[in-house]
Parts: structure tokens; C-alpha cells; sequence
């Protein structure tokens, strides 16, 4: 039998009022406009979408908060967006992934998918991957990508 999991707020909790700080924290004048718990508006929507790369992103919002970021410097704002994934949940994965295939299914974007793959995903040093015997995710602009 194989499960499939969806990544956000299922794998991962997610806290919108962190997300809005650290965009604020970078200089975003009214994150609110664009960040929603649930969906996300203009070129933070069309990032979920795979409709701009990340790369296109960081300019935009360099632009929009008038000063050049590092893509670093976005990831860790995407990041706010993740709380810590919770142990229970991670264990869980494990003792189902026993018996079963499990496949994870996203359409996170580029910064957030990349700390989910890295090891700084859990606390043992566990990525996503870890967990899955593959991915199924919509991350850029060519679509859908089966990672495994």
C-alpha cells in the first residue's frame, strides 16, 4: 500500500504570523497583502506555482524593500513560514514507513524545499527524504518534478 502525504501543515506545522515578521524584517511594507495562511498572493503565489523562479523572486523582492537580499536571506524569511516539525509526527512516518510506501506530494517552492531535503530538516539531522521513498513536488517554473 502507499500513502500519500501533502507537506505543509500535514509533515509540517506552519505559522503565518511568522512568516509576516520575518518578510517585515526585511524591509516587505505590508507582508499581510501578500502572505496568507492558506494562499498566497501576486509573485509569492506565483513562486508557489512554479510561475517565476526563485532566483526571479529574490529580485522582485529586493526591489520591493529597495535594497539587494541574498537568496539566504529569503530562504530564512520562507523558513519562518515552517515551524519545527514535530517528533510525533516524524515518528510516526518511521513506523509507517515499515509497512508501507510513502510518497510526499507539494507544492512548497524552492527556499522551503531546500531545508526540507538538508539535514537542518529535523533535529537528529534527518532530511525529508529520510522519511519518503519519494517526492512529488511543483517547485519551479517547468512544472511538476518527481524527486526520489
Amino acid at each position: 500500500m502507499t500513502l500519500i502525504f501533502d507537506f505543509g501543515g500535514v509533515v509540517t506545522d506552519s505559522s503565518n504570523e511568522s512568516a509576516l515578521r520575518a518578510f517585515a524584517s526585511l524591509g516587505l511594507q505590508h507582508p499581510e497583502q501578500w502572505l496568507d495562511r492558506y494562499c498566497q498572493k501576486g509573485p509569492f503565489q506565483q513562486l508557489e506555482q512554479g510561475q517565476v523562479s526563485d532566483e526571479q523572486f529574490v529580485r522582485w523582492l529586493s526591489g520591493e524593500v529597495g535594497r539587494p537580499l541574498s537568496w539566504s536571506e529569503v530562504q530564512k524569511a520562507w523558513r519562518a513560514f515552517m515551524t519545527d516539525v514535530p517528533q510525533a509526527k516524524l515518528h510516526a512516518l518511521d513506523r509507517l514507513h515499515r509497512h508501507h510506501r510513502l510518497l510526499l506530494l507539494s507544492n512548497t517552492n524552492p527556499f522551503v524545499m531546500r531545508w526540507a531535503r538538508s539535514t537542518a530538516f529535523t533535529s537528529a539531522g534527518r532530511p525529508l527524504d529520510d522519511y519518503f521513498d519519494g517526492l512529488v513536488v511543483f517547485i519551479n517554473t517547468k512544472g511538476i518534478e518527481i524527486l526520489t
